[in-house]
């Protein structure tokens, strides 16, 4: 979607964009994640960066960087927040919040990486 209908020119943001939707999903997505409505949790997603960084107003740096990222390897390998190994698919506001340096490694293959720790809402047995 990015790729095909986001772009510099006049046209480059879908549809109407008045009250910034399109533009921040676009800007969500291409850092690699997006909000879950309604909850302080993030989806992770392919991001389109090498690196992005997020200063917050606490004074702390959020940066996300997509190793070996390129037109081919839009898969997640694994991540690490902090150093640490992650292997979730999502994370929350306050792991923003608390800054820090969250690292993907990219690949051209699938893998099963995030598949198992499901978000709150979406692991609950209702």
């Amino acid at each position: 979607i990015i790729k095909q209908n986001y772009n510099t020119s006049r046209k480059g943001v879908p549809g109407n964009d008045d009250s910034g939707s399109m533009a921040s999903w676009y800007a969500f997505h291409a850092m690699g994640f997006f909000p879950n409505a309604g909850q302080d949790v993030y989806l992770i997603s392919k991001p389109t960066f090498e690196k992005t960084t997020i200063n917050l107003e606490n004074g702390k740096q959020f940066t996300i960087v997509a190793k070996k990222l390129t037109d081919k390897n839009i898969y997640i390998q694994s991540a690490t927040l902090n150093g640490k190994p992650y292997t979730k698919n999502w994370f929350t506001h306050k792991e923003i919040l608390n800054g820090g340096v969250f690292e993907f490694e990219m690949g051209s293959k699938p893998t099963s990486w995030g598949s198992k720790d499901l978000p709150p809402s979406m692991s609950d047995d209702k």
